[in-house]
């Protein structure tokens, strides 16, 4: 999705970023319809109707979109894209993704996707006491079982689960 957004899909006044759309990638056919080597890279619908939501922004990251708004117009880059290069060419998530991977290369953090990113944020909230359901929302899953599957990993705590028991 984060590659898909865009300036107007930001309220600076309210603090919140609207998610409306997400890149698909395709992979690229000849006139026969063949695949041929290569994908093309899609703005589109979000896949589901939970997948359209309003995400709240805090003070910080409202501080890093108008650095990056300021970065743009230093670069005479006129887009509405956010995330883009320095010729103003939207940014796809397949370039987004070999970046990310090669930073944490560097950074000695060992194989991650920039997807474990999302997955720590949601186990980070959940941590914190945000409601299932509320994360649920703020993911953009449809059904709540993703949200407890794949997205919040969080190790059994012996010595807290046990007060919990003992107070039966």
């Amino acid at each position: 999705e984060v590659v898909a957004w865009k300036w107007s899909d930001i309220s600076f006044k309210k603090g919140i970023i609207s998610i409306r759309r997400a890149e698909s990638r395709h992979s690229k056919r000849n006139e026969q319809g063949e695949k041929i080597k290569g994908y093309d890279y899609i703005i589109g619908d979000v896949k589901t109707k939970n997948s359209r939501r309003n995400l709240p922004l805090s003070k910080n990251t409202l501080k890093v979109l108008h650095l990056l708004k300021d970065w743009q117009k230093e670069h005479n880059i006129h887009t509405d894209w956010l995330f883009v290069n320095t010729d103003g060419q939207r940014i796809t998530a397949s370039i987004l993704e070999q970046k990310y991977r090669r930073l944490w290369k560097r950074l000695d953090l060992g194989n991650g996707g920039i997807h474990c990113l999302r997955k720590t944020f949601c186990t980070e909230l959940a941590l914190k006491g945000m409601s299932i359901y509320e994360l649920q929302k703020l993911m953009g899953h449809s059904d709540i079982a993703t949200t407890q599957k794949y997205y919040i990993k969080i190790g059994i705590d012996n010595e807290n689960s046990l007060q919990y028991l003992e107070a039966l």
